[in-house]
């Protein structure tokens, strides 16, 4: 089950460049936000003790707040502080940011790229990388809601550029450009209550838009604008000029006159150098070499949306889990629910799956023959009855990095046992990858290597039209040292549906991890199941020292009128 088409979120490359930390603050001089009322806050903040002076960090900066207007919220990565901010904090890898009601924010980082921030607007740094010597940048953003308006700068010392905002419907990848991001809440009374919108704007340069809705891709350019739901991706329009207008007067947050105080270090010449021309430093650069003018979004070799790269696992070991309809004359109906509870060779001829709650029957494919082309070889529909042939197997990849690939599949064929036809037409998922070592497991224990990993988990819910296809995210923590997986959380909906594994645990066999059912909170569609053997998440890390996490679950419901499978992944 290879790549094609379809686009990546995450990765993990850990490399920064400096920048002049900001001091510790405690000015009493600044209002940072202590007459703040408590409900006035965002619910994930109100619970927390918001501190009215900057919280630093062990880790290296990779930005500055420049602009402050009205209470803005930082909430710390790698502390779990939150303060209210003030120009001249430093932000950090991991950091979410949040903007008040009457709010804004300018931040800008490392890499020039800027951002600035309207009101109610959440944004969280995932990753972020800044090398000189390789002459690469990296950004990837979360935004959770609000409006924000992003500045990509082209800059010469940059050949390979990546930059990714990636919200509950949609994933933006870019260019040297200017585009504005919108997230909206709706409630639709035939969807859940909490479904998202993500409006793009396209003000300079192009904008790559992925759906992880129906998987299509669009481009945006100057002057238009497209609206990606969560029933799709709705088409390319030209922009109103007087939404254009109202949008950047949303996100105004100009930079400081001066920005005294609040510098970058190791500036980039480029940069100084036209601010001593009277330029603006947050502008893009046109760069002269030797008399000749450089365009230099034409001389960088730029990654559009992350995972477009030919970055991939060398190999192809993890997991699958697909249900099976039976249809009986017309009539559909739930049949089998088969996940695979062990590493599987994706190149090899004997991929398996099992449905544990009909004793163990198996479902086999067959990657051997052609990589590109994997086939179920065999499916046990009943003791004693199984279905062999050679049926092909419709699969869209989801993502990859570097060290893993996931995706979906479907097998639309009848497989026929003489009595009834079965297909998959319901959404099953597979993650495979270049899994962490034994030894490599083993040196990651003896270091008290431990880690929070996160990412988006993909998801369906069994229905005899095709299913519900869900989408949300994926949270857990891993300690090497004492071969455990904590706090593991997946949380996915859509199409009326949902799926809450929450507070579960398990441990490590060599790089392979079970999540034990009798652990956390099961939901489905808001109800819990009890019964353990309708729970199951199983998964591995991969990459040399265990930069990524992948696996699949699957939930039924006590009384077996629901059932639902899927697949998360996240990196460190």
């Amino acid at each position: 089950m290879k790549r094609h088409v379809i686009i990546v979120v995450l990765a993990v490359t850990i490399v920064f460049a400096g920048l002049q930390a900001a001091p510790s603050r405690a000015d009493t001089d600044l209002d940072r936000g202590n007459a703040v009322p408590g409900e006035a806050l965002p619910e994930e903040l109100q619970a927390l003790d918001i501190k009215d002076y900057y919280v630093a960090s062990g880790v290296v900066p990779v930005g500055l707040i420049r602009t402050v207007t009205g209470h803005v919220v930082v909430l710390n990565g790698d502390t779990g502080e939150a303060y209210f901010a003030a120009p001249g904090d430093a932000v950090f890898r991991q950091d979410a940011l949040f903007t008040l009601e009457e709010s804004r924010c300018r931040i800008k980082f490392t890499t020039a790229d800027v951002i600035t921030m309207g009101e109610d607007t959440r944004i969280d740094i995932n990753e972020f990388v800044d090398d000189r010597e390789l002459q690469k940048k990296k950004s990837t953003f979360s935004m959770l809601k609000g409006k924000a308006m992003f500045y990509v700068i082209p800059l010469f010392r940059y050949k390979e550029v990546s930059f990714t905002v990636k919200t509950q419907t949609a994933v933006m990848g870019v260019r040297g450009t200017k585009f504005g991001v919108e997230v909206a809440f709706l409630d639709f009374a035939q969807l859940d209550a909490s479904d998202v919108e993500t409006m793009v704007y396209g003000f300079e340069g192009a904008v790559e838009v992925y759906s992880h809705i129906d998987g299509a891709t669009q481009m945006v350019g100057e002057g238009e604008n497209l609206l990606v739901s969560c029933l799709g991706t709705g088409s390319v329009q030209d922009m109103d000029p007087g939404m254009a207008e109202q949008f950047m007067s949303d996100t105004e947050a100009p930079a400081p006159e001066g920005d005294e105080g609040v510098e970058v270090q190791a500036q980039p010449a480029e940069e100084e150098a036209a601010e001593e021309e009277g330029g603006d430093a947050d502008s893009a650069v046109t760069t002269d070499t030797g008399g000749d003018i450089v365009d230099v979004t034409q001389n960088q070799t730029t990654i559009t949306v992350e995972g477009t790269v030919d970055q991939r696992p060398t190999k192809h070991f993890g997991y699958f889990t697909g249900m099976l309809t039976m249809d009986d004359y017309g009539t559909k109906s739930f049949k089998h629910l088969y996940l695979s509870d062990s590493l599987q060779d994706f190149d090899s001829d004997s991929i398996e799956g099992r449905d544990l709650l009909a004793g163990g029957l198996n479902l086999v494919a067959d990657g051997s023959q052609d990589y590109d082309d994997p086939r179920i070889s065999s499916i046990d529909v009943d003791t004693p009855y199984t279905i062999t042939g050679s049926f092909p197997i419709v699969h869209g990849e989801l993502g990859h990095n570097a060290y893993i690939e996931w995706g979906y599949w479907t097998q639309p064929i009848a497989m026929s046992d003489d009595t009834n036809n079965y297909y998959f037409d319901n959404r099953g998922y597979y993650i495979f990858g270049d899994h962490t070592t034994d030894a490599r497991m083993c040196d990651l224990a003896l270091n008290n290597v431990s880690g929070t990993y996160s990412g988006a988990a993909h998801g369906t819910y069994w229905t005899a039209g095709g299913g519900a296809n869900m989408l949300g995210d994926f949270r857990a923590n891993v300690n090497f040292a004492s071969a455990s997986i904590s706090n593991f959380k997946v949380d996915v909906s859509g199409g009326g549906h949902s799926v809450l594994i929450d507070g579960a645990s398990g441990g490590f066999s060599g790089s392979q991890f079970q999540i034990m059912p009798s652990t956390g909170t099961w939901k489905i569609d808001g109800t819990k199941t009890t019964i353990d053997d309708y729970k199951e998440a199983r998964g591995s890390v991969y990459g040399p020292n265990g930069e990524a996490i992948g696996g699949v679950w699957k939930l039924d419901k006590d009384d077996e009128s629901g059932h639902a499978t899927g697949m998360f992944q996240g990196t460190r």
